[in-house]
């Protein structure tokens, strides 16, 4: 399950747990996806951009999210969100701001472009729609969640609440947008897709996370051992979600 969560390889995985998961509207979790560069590279260009060198951290990020894409395997769905993602550090390389459906646009031109077959690919199908459904709600997304937390005092159930309606709203989003393609190749959705997302979208990231800090820092074994620990720990958590939801 480790090796999916980082890499997308299911082939190591339980056909009974790959069912769950199904069941659940997670196995995006476990494919290689968006998700997988998106946070990798965001991660990394979060870091960099503390040294206050706008062109530097955008061109290292760019080669990392194409080193991301080679480890991954060149799928479709990983091409897209590279080509996105440099197209948004490009923008930010020359003080410029992307527009993401343009972004989005431009990736599904040069992957089809490339191999005019991609477009019958479900995973692209899948993935294309998700995301224009997360691009195009974002806005409204981002003002219901900011009116829920305005009529809440406390700070921390603000945050809470703030990010919960925010997972919960673009789980949905990426739900109905992927509704056609979903009815067309598998002959169904799942409803319950949305509340297992929200419920394990933040374990699964932070396990990712984890499993990656582990192995760039195993030349110490202790604290690599103490991370794959709490990444263990979070994988568990959802294996007993998944377990519980798919009943």
């Amino acid at each position: 399950l480790m090796t999916g969560l980082m890499l997308g390889d299911v082939s190591g995985i339980d056909s009974s747990l790959m069912d769950e998961v199904r069941k659940t509207g997670t196995a995006h979790i476990l494919s290689v996806s968006g998700l997988h560069v998106s946070l990798w590279s965001m991660f990394a260009y979060q870091l960099l951009s503390r040294f206050k060198r706008r062109f530097a951290s955008g061109l290292i990020s760019i080669l990392f999210v194409f080193l991301v894409v080679a480890v991954t395997g060149f799928s479709s769905a990983a091409i897209r969100a590279g080509l996105m993602l440099s197209v948004f550090y490009l923008g930010e390389m020359m003080s410029k701001k992307a527009e993401p459906i343009n972004s989005l646009g431009f990736s599904l031109f040069v992957i089809c472009f490339i191999n005019p077959f991609a477009a019958t690919d479900v995973s692209l199908l899948l993935s294309f729609s998700a995301t224009s459904g997360i691009l195009l709600s974002s806005g409204k997304i981002n003002e219901y969640a900011a009116a829920l937390k305005a009529k809440v005092k406390v700070r921390v159930i603000k945050i809470a609440l703030g990010a919960a309606c925010t997972v919960f709203l673009i789980s949905l989003a990426a739900v109905v947008f992927t509704l056609p393609v979903s009815v067309f190749v598998f002959g169904g959705i799942s409803f319950i897709a949305p509340l297992c997302n929200i419920i394990t979208l933040i374990p699964t990231e932070a396990a990712m996370l984890l499993c990656g800090l582990a192995i760039l820092l195993s030349p110490f074994a202790y604290l690599s051992r103490f991370l794959f620990f709490l990444a263990n720990l979070l994988i568990d958590l959802f294996i007993e979600i998944t377990g519980l939801l798919s009943k």
